[in-house]
C-alpha cells in the first residue's frame, strides 16, 4: 500500500486515493475540490461535483461508485438528524479524510477566509461551529431533500457510527 506523510505522520493511502491527481506538495486532490486560478482550493467544494456525487451515488473523495455501504463524517447534529450537506464516501476514503483533512484532524483548525474566490462557499448547509466530537456514520441508503430556498441535502438513517474526539490532542477514535 502506498503511503504519504501528512502533518508529521505517515498515512496509508487507499488505492482509490493513491490514483487521484496530486498538488505541488504531493497531496492527493479529492474529487470534490475545485481548481481556482489553476490550483486546487481545498477550502471549497465544486458544486457541480457535489450534485453529481449526490445524484449518482459517487464518493466525494475519489469519485468512485458507492455500493451497499455509504459513509459520512458528521458532527453530533448531523448524526442525530440524519442529515449531511456533503456527499457520501467509501469507508477507506472517509477514514483517510479523518486522518488527513486538517479541518477535521485539528481541534482548533478554522477555514482560512483570506483570498476566497468571489461567490465561494464551503459545503452548503454546513454547521459552522466545530463540534468536540465527530462520527464516522454508516448508512445503506439516503435520499436527496431540498429545503425551501436552500441547496440539496442528504437524509439518511444511521446503521452504525464510530465516535471520534479530540481528547488525545487531534481527532482520534474514541474506544
Amino acid at each position: 500500500m502506498k503511503q504519504l506523510t501528512l502533518h508529521g505522520k505517515t498515512i496509508d493511502l487507499p488505492s482509490a486515493i493513491a490514483k487521484l491527481p496530486r498538488d505541488e506538495r504531493g497531496y492527493p486532490i479529492p474529487y470534490f475540490v475545485p481548481t481556482v486560478d489553476g490550483k486546487p482550493d481545498f477550502r471549497l467544494m465544486d458544486s457541480r461535483r457535489r450534485h453529481y456525487c449526490m445524484e449518482k451515488k459517487r464518493c466525494m473523495i475519489c469519485g468512485g461508485k458507492l455500493h451497499e455501504n455509504i459513509y459520512f463524517v458528521s458532527g453530533p447534529k448531523g448524526l442525530i438528524n440524519g442529515i449531511s450537506s456533503d456527499p457520501g464516501m467509501h469507508r477507506d476514503c472517509a477514514e483517510f479524510s479523518l486522518q488527513a483533512c486538517p479541518h477535521l484532524l485539528f481541534p482548533k483548525a478554522q477555514r482560512r477566509e483570506t483570498h476566497m474566490p468571489e461567490k465561494a462557499s464551503g459545503s452548503a448547509g454546513m454547521v459552522c461551529e466545530k463540534p468536540d466530537t465527530m462520527y464516522l456514520v454508516l448508512t445503506k441508503k439516503y435520499r436527496i431533500i431540498v429545503p425551501p430556498d436552500r441547496v440539496p441535502l442528504l437524509k439518511f438513517t444511521p446503521v452504525y457510527s464510530w465516535k471520534y474526539d479530540y481528547s488525545s490532542g487531534n481527532l482520534a477514535p474514541k474506544i
